[in-house]
């Protein structure tokens, strides 16, 4: 019985052993599934633990003793390093390299992008006083008929004038040459006896650059003649060619008055350069006319002050001829901030007061003085003549100056 207790406690104990061995087996399975789960799959058949296996060590797992792994880290590191410093400077030198491309090209297309031109005003003297009417009868029966040229003829030769000094006037005498002052006729045609002599102007000029593309050549404002180019040479080349052929239609330059202006994209010199009378910023221009206006109305100052002999009814009269057309002049070209325009509103309400004779501290309404004085903001009357301007130059021809100046701008 001994003897078999023995060999059944043995047969246990192999059994035991043989359980054993498939835990182990089953403990290695486990581990190598979790490090196939980390590491990936390998075709490398294993060897136990680590056998044919990359060494890799979990963050919980503790790394080797004999710090193969740190100083390979300390090289990896050190080299790391270098290969970052030395790309580093590799790339600072190339951002920089890149820095001065980009401002060189910055350079260019910003002296692609400056825009200038030049400007030659003239101005007539005592224009409409010196019309050859010979010359101006040829021009009007090129274009109207012959009803029309014989009523222009009789306006022209069916004139007297008189001198006064003082208190003594002159006889009448007949006038040869001019139009008649005052005549809403005349305006119409001098501005068409200036455009014959342009006609004859134009071909003995230079040709223009081709940087001039979308400039107009000329604007013209009653006796007012500006001349615009990129190129200052060809208008001062140009000069003596236009005087001397006016002067051949018996239309002087004011010499005096010439101006020569020059305009630059982000340069704000242009805006108190005048041309045809105005300044080209419509903020300086409004300030001008303020100050035109304020002058104008103080020289009647007599006027408005006597009250009991002028009616009221008649002083306005005399405001909106003679002081309104002052601040209005080429108002339609405005285009300035609400603010500038409530300064305008301001400076006219102010006269309007002193017209009616309301001074400190007597008050009204702006609606009720507007009423009033039969009259209305002066930044509604701006609007209106802007929209009808707009409406005229939209309504010309593709190639007029005004389209051409919208054109090039849009």
């Amino acid at each position: 019985m001994a003897v078999g207790v023995d060999e059944e406690e043995e047969g246990d104990e192999e059994d035991a052993d043989d359980d054993d061995d498939d835990n182990d087996g089953d403990d290695k399975d486990s581990a190598n599934l979790a490090l196939e789960r980390v590491t990936g799959p390998t075709d490398t058949p294993s060897s136990g633990f680590f056998g044919g296996r990359p060494r890799f060590f979990p963050p919980e797992m503790d790394t080797p003793d004999d710090g193969t792994k740190e100083v390979k880290e300390d090289e990896t590191a050190d080299t790391n390093g270098d290969d970052r410093t030395e790309g580093r400077d590799g790339k600072d030198e190339g951002n920089d390299e890149q820095a001065d491309a980009d401002e060189e090209d910055n350079d260019t297309k910003s002296q692609r992008y400056v825009w200038e031109c030049h400007a030659l005003g003239l101005d007539m003297s005592k224009a409409f006083d010196t019309i050859n009417r010979a010359k101006l009868l040829d021009v009007m029966s090129s274009f109207l008929g012959r009803d029309e040229v014989h009523m222009i003829q009789h306006l022209l030769y069916g004139t007297t004038i008189s001198v006064r000094m003082c208190s003594s006037t002159s006889k009448a005498f007949h006038t040869t040459i001019g139009t008649p002052q005052g005549d809403s006729l005349s305006p119409v045609l001098f501005v068409c006896y200036l455009e014959a002599a342009l006609q004859e102007c134009r071909p003995r000029l230079s040709q223009r650059p081709i940087t001039d593309g979308g400039i107009p050549p000329e604007t013209g404002y009653a006796d007012n003649i500006t001349f615009y180019s990129t190129s200052k040479p060809r208008l001062e080349e140009s000069l003596p060619v236009i005087s001397s052929t006016l002067q051949s239609w018996n239309l002087n330059v004011n010499e005096p008055k010439t101006e020569c202006g020059h305009f630059t994209s982000g340069d704000s010199f242009w805006r108190s350069v005048r041309q045809l009378d105005s300044l080209m910023g419509s903020a300086e221009d409004i300030d001008r006319r303020i100050s035109l206006a304020s002058q104008a109305y103080g020289s009647m100052c007599s006027l408005w002050l006597r009250r009991k002999h002028v009616s009221e009814r008649s002083r306005l009269k005399l405001y909106s001829s003679l002081v309104l057309p002052v601040l209005l002049y080429n108002c339609e070209t405005w285009g300035v901030p609400q603010a500038v325009f409530q300064r305008l509103d301001c400076f006219h309400r102010r006269q309007l007061r002193n017209l009616v004779g309301l001074l400190y501290p007597d008050r009204i309404t702006n609606g009720d003085l507007y009423s009033r004085c039969g009259s209305q903001p002066l930044s509604e009357l701006v609007a209106k003549q802007r929209r009808s301007l707009t409406g005229h130059v939209l309504r010309m021809s593709e190639q007029s100056p005004p389209c051409l100046a919208m054109s090039s701008y849009f």
